[in-house]
């Protein structure tokens, strides 16, 4: 065999490899976007003046700050059963329809942040709050006192993304509470316990294809450690 024909055939060799390599991705060719939508699996409120109630059978969501008192709304969703390990989540809203709003000025901020730590519905006190994380949240401002049964949305995109990176064991979801100096204003959600207005829902705008550890290498999420929030 000449050399000649030997380099060609190593070239060849190299080449198929390649090819196979890409396979995965060429079969995992992305596909048109769609949305999803899952309502709460479970929710509550927790308040700095009742530290020991649990308020997890409440018709309303309570998100307040008042001199010394906080209220806190947790909600969770189980976005694992409707986004796969593969799928790419191009955007998420988690939809509030909201019960009553009040403050003594406007605009009002809201925190929504990851909660680290388990929780339960019927059992979740301040005394007990789970720990909440810094490094994917979202401030939403909202301008004005909002007509009852209003929905709102709130941009959750990065939180879904960090779920699917870290994976469903990390789930503990949401909680919303006033932003930074943000006093005397009250706003409620109805709780999924409520008859008369909407429950919390999650929306997810998602496209099937190539894994999320393809698409992680475009991203500056990975794999973050929590960085947890004070109170």
């Amino acid at each position: 065999m000449s050399p000649r024909y030997r380099g060609s055939l190593w070239l060849a060799l190299a080449l198929a490899l390649v090819l196979v390599s890409l396979c995965p991705v060429i079969l995992a060719i992305p596909s048109d976007p769609f949305t999803i939508s899952a309502d709460a699996s479970t929710d509550t409120y927790l308040s700095s003046a009742a530290p020991n109630d649990a308020m997890g059978s409440a018709s309303e969501l309570w998100v307040t700050s008042h001199q010394a008192s906080q209220n806190w709304t947790l909600v969770a969703f189980d976005p694992t059963v409707l986004v796969k390990a593969d799928d790419r989540v191009l955007h998420a809203d988690m939809r509030l329809s909201v019960a009553r709003s009040d403050a003594g000025s406007w605009p009002v901020s809201i925190f929504t942040g990851r909660i680290l730590t388990e929780w339960r519905e019927l059992a979740a006190t301040w005394n007990t709050a789970p720990g909440v994380g810094c490094e994917a949240n979202t401030v939403t401002v909202l301008d004005a006192p909002i007509v009852r049964g209003t929905i709102i949305a709130i941009d959750v995109t990065t939180l879904l993304r960090h779920w699917q990176a870290l994976g469903p064991s990390q789930d503990f979801g949401m909680v919303i509470r006033m932003f930074g100096n943000t006093t005397e204003a009250s706003l409620a959600f109805a709780s999924r316990e409520n008859v008369l207005l909407k429950e919390p829902r999650l929306e997810i705008t998602t496209q099937a294809g190539l894994p999320a550890a393809f698409w992680s290498t475009f991203s500056v999420l990975g794999n973050v450690a929590p960085k947890v929030c004070p109170r």
